[in-house]
Formats: structure tokens, C-alpha cells, sequence
């Protein structure tokens, strides 16, 4: 899966199995992420929460059985290294298959695998 948010340059991939689905973002600095909603009383709510400013983990994996609302990022947990890597493959076949533009990316230095890049996401109830 691809997906680019047009408001600010920043593109992310993902893949998914019938249970879990991980997302690696390739920020291109500072994006909106409110760039799409218009100008109402509720991006002003958004705006005024905080919303814009979250931070989002560059790797994020989730389990889509337990997680369906995808709250819990469980790419930096330990017990989770095996599952997140499998993912990892899958997602860095595509992409070498399809010619994607950010391949050489993914595992450079900087790139969502380079070491000591996962992070924990901003929880859904933040």
C-alpha cells in the first residue's frame, strides 16, 4: 500500500497479513497533519487539542485482531523484533519488485530500519 498526505510531502508504505499490518513513514520534514481538513470549527478543535503536532513512529506494526483501532504500536517492543522484520521483508520485496522510489531508502542510514529508528506511536487515546 501507498499513501501520500499532498498537504505536506510525506510518504509512507505498508503491507498487512489477514492479522497484523506494518507502516514505515519516509518524512520529508514538517508536515500539516491537518492539511486536508478545511477551515471549521472542527479543525479548530484539532488545532487547539494538539492534534497537528503529534508525533507518529516512523515503523509502526499493529495487530489487527487485538488492535483493530490500531492503538498499541508494537514495532519497538522486543517481542516483537521477529514479527516486525518478517513484515519488514515482505514490504522491502515489493518494493524492489515494483521499483519503488524510496527502496533505496528503507534500510539507508536515516531510513525506518536503520538502527534505533522504531519508536513508540502516539496512542489513540492521547
Amino acid at each position: 500500500h501507498e499513501a501520500e498526505n499532498r498537504g505536506g510531502y510525506n510518504p509512507q508504505r505498508s503491507v498487512r497479513t489477514g492479522t497484523h499490518k506494518l507502516i514505515c513513514r519516509f518524512p520529508e520534514g514538517e508536515a500539516s497533519r491537518l492539511s486536508f481538513c478545511d477551515d471549521s470549527a472542527v479543525k479548530s478543535l484539532f488545532a487547539n487539542a494538539g492534534w497537528e503536532r503529534g508525533v507518529q513512529a516512523e515503523v509502526q506494526c499493529y495487530d489487527l485482531r487485538l488492535d483493530p483501532q490500531e492503538c498499541r504500536n508494537l514495532a519497538a517492543l522486543p517481542e516483537s523484533r521477529d514479527l516486525v522484520r518478517s513484515l519488514a521483508e515482505r514490504l522491502e520485496a515489493w518494493m524492489a519488485a515494483t521499483a519503488d522510489p524510496l527502496y533505496e531508502r528503507f534500510a539507508a542510514p536515516g531510513g525506518p530500519f536503520a538502527p534505533g529508528t522504531a519508536e513508540t506511536a502516539v496512542s489513540c487515546t492521547d
